[in-house]
């Protein structure tokens, strides 16, 4: 009887050990440099509206990795700094070959000013128009929001900002994540604040990873 129950313990860590190397196989052994999911996580699809006035969803990009974020175009700091330094992966993407592999989409945190137009300026003016920009009603878009565990919340109304298109300026307070979504519309790395939390050759080098599996 003893025998076998030794034999049941050397099986059942045998089992254990293998499941474990197949994790660090398939995730661990990766050397991802984000916050890697401990499952991969659906990513829910959503139709918005981008910069050219053209209806766009995610699930158009099935088959790429997407890298998307949050930001919108009166940030005064976190959005560009974010922007600019994916811009700064997308310009190593190209190096290596593998740009067309993945798409950048940022989804308006402030639908009430980031009309297309807006997005289109401002993208120019940080040297970033090759990114997908995509806003569209306020209801539609907070269900993005809901739907990624974005906080928006707007704070100092009529602090005496710029005006914009008619709008008093406000600062959105927002979260600041940068997600990887596989080629099958999974989560799976996540980029936690701006810019130096983490850099282009992090977010490069986990893209690289998934472009590879």
């Amino acid at each position: 009887m003893k025998k076998i129950i030794i034999l049941f313990v050397i099986i059942v860590a045998a089992l254990s050990l293998t499941g474990f190397y197949i994790y660090q196989l398939m995730y661990g052994g990766k050397n991802f440099r984000g916050e890697v999911m401990p499952q991969p996580i659906p990513a829910k699809d959503f139709t918005l509206i981008n910069q050219y006035n053209e209806n766009v969803s995610l699930s158009n990009y099935k088959g790429k990795i997407v890298v998307l974020s949050f930001v919108y175009t009166h940030c005064p700091d976190v959005c560009p700094a974010i922007v600019m330094e994916l811009n700064r992966a997308y310009g190593e993407l190209i190096k290596r070959g593998v740009d067309k592999d993945v798409v950048f989409i940022f989804v308006s945190v402030d639908p009430d000013r980031d009309t297309p137009e807006a997005f289109r300026e401002w993208a120019k003016s940080l040297h970033a128009e090759d990114f997908i920009y995509l806003t569209g009603p306020h209801d539609t878009v907070a269900k993005v929001w809901r739907d990624y565990g974005i906080y928006v919340e707007i704070s100092n109304e009529n602090s005496g900002m710029p005006m914009h298109q008619g709008h008093e300026g406000y600062i959105v307070t927002h979260t600041a994540i940068v997600y990887l979504i596989d080629r099958n519309l999974n989560i799976r790395v996540a980029f936690d604040g701006p810019p130096p939390a983490w850099s282009y050759e992090d977010v490069v080098n986990d893209i690289i990873i998934l472009v590879n599996e």
